[in-house]
């Protein structure tokens, strides 16, 4: 039921998730709704879950905990792979996902190779990051589990600094700081022909 996966997003986002699920699982209830949960449980899984509760306890806000980050805590050390193609059917055991979420999922594991690679490109370049749809997800999933902080405050300082200039910049054209106004190119007139006098 819809309800089921939405019990696993309040226990992910919690804080308490590694410990949560390792109850489950000894108990067995996750056999009946998530098999991949209580047989193919790794290492990679309870690291995943210990890094996420680390960051929800340090977390001024849990509001950056979205669907995409929490299923992708489970997922992730499952086997989900970014490259897969879009319409292939992603599950966990019996709990339905939401489509979205999982299309978040991806968007977020594509662009972690560019938030790394291009912390240092031109403005222009990292510009054009911070504005994708999936930036602030991604750049929340390369700190929980991206093992790469320097790199996370660095684009934490870009996108403070942009925000910054551009709230200066509309301070100052609302303050009386008029921006250049394009000029306008003159007609050319026609010549006026007076009529002649009969």
């Amino acid at each position: 039921p819809p309800r089921l996966i939405e019990e696993f997003y309040k226990i992910l986002r919690a804080g308490v998730s590694a410990r949560a699920f390792r109850g489950l699982r000894e108990t067995g209830l996750l056999e009946a709704v998530a098999p991949e949960l209580q047989f193919q449980s790794s290492d990679a899984l309870w690291q995943s879950l210990t890094a996420l509760d680390a960051y929800r306890q340090h977390a001024s806000s849990p509001a950056t905990l979205t669907n995409p980050i929490l299923l992708g805590s489970l997922l992730v050390p499952l086997g989900f792979q970014p490259h897969w193609r879009e319409g292939v059917t992603v599950g966990l055991g019996n709990l339905p996902l939401a489509r979205r979420d999982v299309e978040g999922l991806r968007h977020i594991l594509q662009l972690q190779r560019r938030l790394v690679a291009d912390v240092a490109a031109p403005m222009r370049v990292r510009r054009g990051i911070v504005h994708r749809s999936a930036f602030s997800d991604a750049l929340t999933w390369l700190a929980i589990h991206g093992h790469a902080p320097a790199v996370v405050d660095a684009w934490r300082t870009f996108v403070t600094e942009s925000a910054s200039h551009h709230g200066q910049s509309a301070q100052e054209t609302e303050e009386g700081g008029v921006p250049r106004r394009r000029r306008r190119r003159r007609r050319r007139r026609g010549s006026f022909h007076r009529p002649r006098a009969e």
